[in-house]
C-alpha cells in the first residue's frame, strides 16, 4: 500500500485471500496509524514476500513466515532481485520496492514459491553485502558484525559469512551471544556504556 503496489497483477492471490472487507478495514487502519507502526525489521519483509507468493499468510508464532519461506528455497535457482540502497541523513537504508516489484512479477508470471524464495534470499544476501562494504569503507575498517534476528536464517547468515568474506572483508559471528535481537540489545548496551565512559 505504501509502495503503491497494491494494483499490481502479482498482489491479486494474496488479495483475493482475503476475508470479505479485511482489505478495507486494514487500509483503514493503515492511513490512520491505527496499531499500525513503522517498522525496520527486515523480519517484516520476510513476512511479505512469504504472504505475496503464497507460502504463508497468516504467521502462529514470530519469525514462522520467515522459517517457512527459507523451507522452500530452491537450491537450484541462481537468479536474484536487487534492493537500491539510500543515503539517509548517513545511514544506509535497503530500499525495499525494487524488489517487492521484482517479486510482484514474478507471482503474476506463476514463477514458483521456491524460485521466488530463493531469489529474495540472495538479495537480501547482496544488499547485506554491499552495505557492510560501504560502511566499513566509511569507517575505515575491514570487520563487519552480523547481528539480528535475520542471521538466524541459514542461507542468509551463509551467504552473508561468504560474500563480505570474498569483498575481503572479516565477518564476526557470536561465540557467546545469541545471533539475534539478544545480541542487539548487547551492543547498544556497550555503545550507551563508552559515550558514558572514556574509553
Amino acid at each position: 500500500h505504501a509502495l503503491g503496489l497494491l494494483e499490481h497483477p502479482g498482489a491479486e492471490p494474496l488479495r483475493s485471500r482475503l476475508a470479505e472487507g479485511e482489505e478495507r478495514l486494514l487500509l483503514q487502519m493503515v492511513d490512520q496509524g491505527i496499531n499500525t507502526p513503522l517498522t525496520s525489521s527486515v523480519g517484516r519483509l520476510f513476512d511479505t514476500v512469504a504472504a505475496v507468493c503464497g507460502v504463508r499468510d497468516d504467521a502462529l508464532y514470530e519469525g514462522q513466515a520467515a522459517i517457512e519461506l527459507e523451507a522452500v528455497v530452491d537450491p537450484h535457482e541462481n537468479g536474484t532481485y536487487a534492493f537500491g540502497i539510500e543515503d539517509v541523513g548517513g545511514a544506509l537504508v535497503l530500499d525495499p520496492r525494487p524488489v517487492l516489484d521484482a517479486v510482484l512479477d514474478d507471482v503474476a508470471r506463476n514463477a514458483t514459491p521456491g524460485a521466488i524464495a530463493a531469489r529474495f534470499h540472495t538479495a537480501v544476501v547482496h544488499g547485506i553485502v554491499e552495505v557492510g562494504k560501504i560502511a566499513a569503507q566509511r569507517a575505515g575498517t575491514r570487520r563487519a558484525a552480523l547481528a539480528g534476528g535475520v542471521f538466524m536464517n541459514r542461507v542468509v547468515f551463509g551467504g552473508a559469512v561468504e560474500g563480505l568474506a570474498r569483498a575481503g572483508l572479516e565477518p564476526l559471528t557470536h561465540a557467546n551471544l545469541p545471533v539475534n535481537d539478544g545480541a542487539v540489545s548487547f551492543g547498544q548496551s556497550i555503545v550507551a556504556w563508552a559515550n558514558r565512559h572514556e574509553v
